[in-house]
């Protein structure tokens, strides 16, 4: 029996099993529950249809839909399906109304797109990953967790928790290293590159003994967390005209010296 373009064809092919199905090219509307509740995965409407009737491809697996612009669809034309009562194949098609193949990962999913759109969504996720990989092996190979900044430069986020001497890149894979945004906790000693644009409040908790560092690095005065001004390391850094060199702390004394 083939599906022809006049009335009389509602409940058509209802129920027969059908797997798959080729509509002619000459129709130009589908009746109510035409092909209602049968095993339909994809459908193909010529673009010469202009309307769907309610029901006429409900309670199908459906997960590829083409379909021409501008077509009127009746209540659940594309509604239900073996699993779930209704699919909201509508509301994304009157979002634009636009011809294309619209796809979604299965059958008890509502989440209908555009294959377009779906694949970039796909590639998205795939580049996604791929940065993630990459931060990863970063991570392995550096011992720092790093994340980039628009401009390509790179902010510390992390690092090997239980290491105590620390030597702060300048740059990872070629990328500058400009910042820090995380806690580095009881460090014997730390190289803080010149590449770094600021030492943040609480960068670091319990002053390393010796540091080396760049000139003119501006820093919290709580970058360091002794608080006696004193003792503390922004003090002096502040005092030696923050000189880049190596800086060590007595400790006993908690007094600084520098060194080039």
């Amino acid at each position: 029996m083939q599906y022809k373009n006049t009335q009389g064809m509602e409940r058509a092919f209802e129920s027969n099993e059908l797997s798959s199905i080729t509509l002619p090219t000459n129709i130009t509307s589908i009746e109510e529950r035409a092909f209602a509740n049968n095993d339909l995965t994809s459908v193909i409407i010529p673009n010469s249809v202009t309307s769907i009737g309610e029901y006429a491809f409900s309670f199908n697996r459906l997960t590829s839909i083409t379909i021409g612009a501008n077509v009127e669809l009746g209540y659940c034309s594309f509604g239900g399906d073996r699993s779930v009562d209704r699919v909201d194949f509508a509301s994304t098609y009157y979002n634009d109304r636009v011809a294309g193949t619209y796809v979604r990962p299965d059958p008890n999913s509502f989440n209908w797109t555009t294959a377009e759109v779906a694949a970039a969504r796909t590639q998205a996720a795939a580049d996604a990953k791929a940065q993630i990989d990459a931060w990863e092996q970063v991570k392995k190979e550096s011992g720092f967790t790093v994340g980039e900044f628009s401009d390509g430069t790179l902010v510390i986020i992390g690092y090997t928790v239980g290491v105590k001497d620390v030597i702060i890149p300048s740059e990872i894979g070629g990328k500058t290293v400009a910042y820090i945004e995380t806690t580095f906790y009881d460090l014997n000693s730390v190289v803080i590159p010149p590449s770094i644009v600021v030492l943040q409040q609480n960068t670091f908790r319990g002053t390393p003994q010796r540091i080396t560092i760049g000139s003119n690095v501006p820093m919290h005065y709580l970058a360091f967390d002794n608080y006696d001004s004193s003792t503390n390391f922004q003090t002096f850094y502040a005092k030696n005209k923050s000189r880049a060199g190596t800086y060590t702390s007595n400790e006993r004394t908690r007094k600084w010296k520098w060194t080039k």
